[in-house]
C-alpha cells in the first residue's frame, strides 16, 4: 500500500512498488480487467520484498516483480504469463513490518491491525485464483488507512509558539469530532464526556496529540471527567511521568479520583482490559463527596502495541497487581479495598487472598457480577465469534456506535488480544477462598434464562457477606442508574460484625 499512500521515509520503496504495479498492468488487460479493491479492512501495506518467499513461478517465466506475486497463471496475458501485483498491508508476524513499524504509536497501531501470516497466505491463494493485474489488500477501510502513513507534525517555531499552535489545532480537531461550529462554545474546563465525547472520540484526540505534540498518551490516563485543558497539560513533552503509574514495572495504577491518602479503593479491569466501563461508577463515587482515593488498573497489554499479551495466570496477574498497588501507595497504615467487574472480580478476589496471605487483609472486597466460580472452562472455550462479541461490547459498552477510524480499529485489536488471553487464563483458574475479608456481591439478573446463583459463592466468601440481586444486564450494572446505587453501597460505613 506504500505505492497508494506513500509513507514517511519510504519514498524509494513506494516508487519501486509503483513501478511494479505499472508493470503488472502493462499489456494486462487481457487477463484481469479493472482493479479489485480486495479485502478492505484497515492497516498499512508493505508491498514487495518482505514477502518474496510467497512467489510462485516456474523456470522460464518472468515475474512481475516483488510487489507481491508474479508467476505463471495459465492462459491470458503476454506469452502465457499472468502478472499479478499485490499491494500488501503490513504483515504483523514477519518481514519488514516488525522492525520498521515499532518506532512510534502510529506505526505500532498500524502493526496491531496488520495481517497474520495465516491470513496473508489465505489472501495470496485467493489472489492467484482471481488473477487480477493489481490487488490492493488493506485490513482497514482505505480512507481510514491514510492515518498510518501521515507524517508527524514538525515545526521550527519556539516551544511556546508550537504549544500555542498545537492547542489551537487540537481545539479545532475537538470541534470537528463533536460537530461544534465554533471553539467559542466549548468550555475548556468542562468534562469532554459532558460535551458529547465518548471513548472513540478520545482515541481520535489522542492520535491528534501524538501528531501535533509527539506525545503518547493512553486512554486509561484520562480519568472520568477529563477536560480539554487537562488534555493540553498532559500533551506537554516535558510533563512529569510521575502520575499514576507504578514505577519500574509494566502495571499502571491510574488515579481517577483523589481522596483520603490512607484509604484506597482499587478497581480492576474487565476481560477486555479497558477501564472506561468504570467511568459512571467513579463519577457516582465522586458525587458523594470526600471519600477514598479511587484508582484503576488497566490491562498492561493494552499499552503494549505490537506485542503478544503476557501469558499470566489469574493468580500471577493478581500478585503483580497487588505488588504494583502496594508500590504506588506504600506505608503500613494504608487501607485497601478491592473491586472488580466481570473478569476483574476474579482478579480482585485473588488480590484479596494475596493480602490475607501477607497478613494485611483488605478492608472490603466488591464483586460486580462475576462469572460463576466454576465458569472458567466454559469461558475459556469461547470461539472467535464469541470473543469478538465480548470485545465489541467492551469497546461500545456505553452505546458508542460510530464507525471506527484507524485508531479505533487498532484499539479494538488490542482489546481482542486481551480478551483472548484473559479468557484463556480463566479456563484453568479456580477462585481462592477468603477467610475474613468482608465482601459484597452484586449479581445482574435481567435478560437471563438461568439467573446466577449466589450460593455458588458461599464456599469462597466469609460470612456474613452481602448479596445484591439487581434487575440489570451485565453491562447495565456498571452504568447509570445502577452505578449510583453501587457507589452508595461502597461508601456505606460497615456495621459492627460486618
Amino acid at each position: 500500500m506504500s505505492a497508494a499512500f506513500g509513507g514517511v521515509g519510504q519514498f524509494d520503496y513506494a516508487a519501486a512498488n509503483g513501478a511494479l504495479d505499472a508493470f503488472a498492468r502493462h499489456e494486462g488487460a487481457g487477463h484481469g480487467g479493472a482493479e479489485h479493491g480486495g479485502a478492505e479492512h484497515e492497516g498499512t501495506e508493505h508491498e514487495g520484498t518482505e514477502h518474496e518467499g510467497a512467489e510462485h513461478g516456474g523456470a522460464g517465466h518472468g515475474r512481475a516483480g516483488t510487489d507481491g506475486f508474479g508467476g505463471t497463471g495459465g492462459s491470458g496475458g503476454s506469452g502465457g504469463t499472468v502478472r499479478l501485483g499485490i499491494g500488501w498491508d503490513a504483515w504483523r508476524d514477519a518481514g519488514m513490518a516488525r522492525a520498521a513499524l515499532g518506532g512510534d504509536a502510529r506505526h505500532r497501531a498500524h502493526l496491531e491491525v496488520g495481517l497474520s501470516t495465516a491470513e496473508a497466505l489465505e489472501v495470496l491463494g485467493a489472489a492467484v485464483e482471481l488473477q487480477l493485474p493489481h490487488l490492493l489488500v488493506s485490513t482497514t477501510p482505505l480512507e481510514a488507512s491514510r492515518y498510518f502513513y501521515e507524517p508527524a507534525r514538525t515545526t521550527a517555531a519556539g516551544p511556546h509558539t508550537a504549544a500555542h499552535e498545537a492547542a489551537g489545532e487540537l481545539t479545532a480537531a475537538l470541534c470537528r469530532l463533536l460537530g461544534v461550529d465554533s471553539a467559542d462554545s466549548l468550555d475548556p474546563d468542562a468534562s469532554l464526556y459532558d460535551l458529547g465525547a465518548d471513548s472513540l472520540t478520545l482515541l481520535d484526540l489522542l492520535s491528534e496529540i501524538k501528531r501535533l505534540c509527539g506525545v503518547d498518551l493512553d486512554l486509561a490516563e484520562l480519568g472520568h471527567e477529563v477536560s480539554l485543558n487537562q488534555l493540553l497539560s498532559r500533551a506537554r513533552p516535558d510533563r512529569s511521568t510521575a502520575d499514576g503509574s507504578a514505577a519500574g514495572g509494566p502495571v499502571a495504577v491510574e488515579v481517577w479520583q483523589p481522596g483520603h491518602e490512607r484509604e484506597v479503593l482499587c478497581l480492576v479491569h474487565p476481560v477486555g482490559g479497558d477501564i472506561q466501563a468504570y467511568r459512571p461508577l467513579v463519577s457516582a463515587l465522586a458525587s458523594l463527596g470526600a471519600g477514598p482515593t479511587v484508582c484503576l488498573i488497566p490491562d498492561p497489554a493494552l499499552r503494549e502495541s505490537g506485542t503478544s499479551p503476557p501469558a499470566w495466570s489469574v493468580a500471577e496477574r493478581a500478585t503483580r497487581y497487588h505488588a504494583a498497588l502496594r508500590a504506588r501507595f506504600p506505608g503500613p497504615d494504608v487501607r485497601f479495598r478491592f473491586a472488580g467487574w466481570s473478569f476483574g472480580a476474579w482478579v480482585a478476589l485473588s488480590m484479596a487472598a494475596e493480602a490475607e496471605a501477607a497478613g494485611r487483609p483488605a478492608d472490603h472486597l466488591y464483586l460486580l457480577d462475576p462469572p460463576a466460580p466454576d465458569a472458567g472452562a466454559r469461558l475459556g472455550g469461547y470461539d472467535e465469534a464469541a470473543i469478538r462479541t465480548v470485545f465489541d461490547r467492551e469497546l461500545r459498552g456505553n452505546g458508542e456506535h460510530a464507525p471506527l477510524t484507524g485508531t479505533g480499529h487498532a484499539y479494538a485489536e488490542r482489546l481482542a488480544h486481551c480478551c483472548r488471553a484473559n479468557l484463556a487464563a480463566m479456563a484453568a483458574h479456580r477462585p481462592p477462598r477468603l477467610s475474613h475479608t468482608p465482601s459484597t456481591l452484586w449479581l445482574a439478573t435481567s435478560a437471563l434464562a438461568d439467573p446466577p446463583d449466589a450460593h455458588a459463592w458461599d464456599a469462597l466468601l466469609p460470612h456474613p457477606s452481602s448479596v445484591h440481586r439487581v434487575d440489570a444486564t451485565h453491562y447495565g450494572l456498571v452504568a447509570a442508574p445502577h452505578a449510583e446505587s453501587v457507589a452508595r453501597a461502597m461508601r456505606r460505613p460497615r456495621t459492627p460484625g460486618e
